[in-house]
């Protein structure tokens, strides 16, 4: 993501890139508050479009699940397979 900050700056004529390590929650707030002037990682919603504008998205993800290691239940996607 630094390249493609950095690349959008390059772009746009801006001399200083400074990427800012923060915490997931501070990346709107630090937004609209100027701290810095573009962020990423985030998913377009409703309500956060309210605050900020965003550009055509970068990337697509589709949902999923988080499993146990070696998936014991069998979950396969949002169904779950049992065994007979």
């Amino acid at each position: 993501m630094r390249q493609l900050a950095r690349k959008v700056c390059q772009t746009l004529g801006l001399k200083a890139f400074s990427p800012v390590e923060t915490e997931f929650a501070r990346l709107l707030p630090g937004l609209t508050s100027g701290e810095w002037n573009m962020t990423t990682g985030l998913f377009i919603s409703d309500e956060r479009k309210k605050s900020v504008d965003f550009t055509r998205p970068i990337w697509v993800l589709q949902d999923g699940l988080l499993v146990a290691k070696g998936n014991p239940r069998e979950f396969q996607g949002l169904s779950i397979h049992r065994r007979r």
